[in-house]
């Protein structure tokens, strides 16, 4: 009880709880914009959204060795080479980004032959703008600064709802998203950027593969995450690929919507618990071994509170899920909306094992995961191709169900055999 009334006079997860809400509410307000434009568009939607995932391996894990060793690196001599090292991977993407967008349009069209060559331009172009989003995002919430965090995510997101709803360029087509998407996910970019020269960061032009190279701490961290990321993407969107080749882009469409609604909810639980713990438990094992028990004291609490309620979502699921289904989209969506159920659960056992994961990543140890996360996407792919053929969507579900229950036990077993010095 006194954990509770700690966190509920705590004034950082006060803004933590209303920043997610925030993005909850605004999401599902894009989502039943989207999902009127059709089956069809909606289900190209959630397959560009798969890919930025997929670009988010590489930009994600040098992300996770940043925030790991931020606070390693909590000195005068230490931030200005953190400095040199984070804006630099940040101007290298830029480079990066620009060499490979013209390969990049001519790929995308060879998969969306039946989609217009400016959507699929707009959509790579999205793709690239939030891929460089995405590590500005996660240092400002790796300082802390929670208030900037999502005062930008809300207001970029009011601009996009609206100027969607009243400033449509074609009436009910999925352009319209990606048009305003790109003008608001640079307004994000440079207001992140602004916020993190406040704080003192210093923005340098130095090379990032020289800098990578004196950083050998956050290269080894992060690499890891890069090994595993690729089986990582096709435990969690590989099934959207699979749908798309063997049923069609509607039924994309029509689970992209159920899942995202699982994954909302999922999501949203685990990232306000992960994004008020994390910087903590990272603070607290960055210091010195005397500190492990105080630090598993915080982790222990992580997981009570995170599986807590993605058990009472589940719940929340199972007694709604038609009605929620409806409110968030309309009538052409709802067939077999128990499906919603299963793709609930088989997400909470995935943030399930995204919770139980921190404590190697606290011990700076995520090579101990690995296999856990090597083997449940091979797992995923080979279900997934076995069952969609004899019982198609179902089918899907099910493989994905059976990979998250692997990967839970994985982690748990990785858990079991890890020591804490």
């Amino acid at each position: 009880m006194k954990i509770i009334n700690n966190l509920i006079s705590n004034k950082e997860i006060r803004i933590i709880l209303i920043g997610n809400l925030l993005t909850f509410i605004f999401t599902f307000v894009l989502i039943k914009i989207l999902t009127n434009y059709g089956k069809d568009q909606y289900g190209f939607y959630v397959l560009i959204n798969s890919v930025i995932n997929l670009i988010n391996i590489y930009i994600g894990s040098f992300s996770q060795g940043f925030n790991r060793f931020y606070y390693l690196n909590n000195n005068s001599k230490g931030n200005k080479d953190f400095y040199d090292l984070f804006f630099s991977f940040f101007l290298f993407n830029i480079k990066l980004f620009f060499v490979l967008l013209l390969p990049s349009f001519f790929l995308m069209r060879s998969i969306f032959s039946s989609s217009n060559n400016i959507l699929i331009f707009l959509a790579i172009i999205y793709t690239i703008l939030y891929s460089l989003l995405s590590p500005l995002l996660s240092m400002l919430n790796n300082i802390r600064a929670r208030f900037e965090y999502y005062s930008i995510s809300a207001l970029t997101s009011i601009i996009l709802i609206l100027s969607i709803i009243f400033f449509p360029i074609e009436k009910k087509d999925i352009i319209n998203f990606y048009i305003f998407g790109n003008l608001t996910t640079l307004i994000s970019i440079f207001s992140v950027i602004t916020v993190l020269k406040r704080r003192g960061f210093i923005f340098s032009k130095s090379s990032f593969l020289n800098n990578i190279k004196k950083s050998n701490d956050v290269l080894i961290f992060s690499l890891p995450f890069i090994i595993w990321g690729f089986t990582g993407w096709l435990q969690s969107y590989g099934e959207r690929w699979l749908i798309f080749k063997y049923l069609s882009i509607a039924i994309v469409g029509q689970y992209g919507l159920m899942a995202s609604i699982a994954n909302a909810g999922s999501s949203f639980i685990y990232g306000f618990t992960t994004q008020y713990y994390s910087p903590i438990i990272y603070q607290i094992y960055s210091s010195d071994e005397t500190r492990i028990k105080k630090g598993r004291k915080i982790i222990n609490s992580y997981y009570f509170f995170t599986l807590i309620l993605l058990l009472g979502f589940l719940l929340f699921i199972v007694g709604f899920n038609k009605t929620i289904i409806l409110f968030f989209s309309n009538q052409n969506y709802i067939s077999n909306s128990y499906y919603l159920i299963l793709i609930t659960l088989s997400n909470i056992l995935f943030y399930s094992g995204q919770t139980f994961s921190i404590k190697g990543l606290a011990l700076n140890k995520p090579k101990n995961y690995l296999i856990s996360k090597i083997l449940p996407g091979l797992f995923l792919i080979f279900l997934g191709y076995v069952f969609v053929k004899k019982y198609e969507l179902l089918g899907v579900i099910m493989a994905i169900l059976l990979t998250n229950f692997i990967y839970v036990i994985l982690i748990l077993y990785s858990n079991f055999r890890m020591k804490e010095i």
